[in-house]
């Protein structure tokens, strides 16, 4: 894969799970991205 690539894993660390701490912190980046930029849509309403 390159480092260009349109779509990658945010949460590969060598493992085969995602941890709890790790899903919430990207929920949280998300979250803040949404508030920064109102134009992000995250589904319809």
């Amino acid at each position: 894969m390159t480092e260009n690539a349109i779509c990658k894993s945010v949460f590969k660390n060598g493992t085969n799970f995602t941890t709890t701490t790790q899903f919430t912190r990207k929920w949280i980046e998300l979250i803040n991205l949404s508030e920064k930029n109102k134009s992000v849509k995250l589904g319809d309403k």
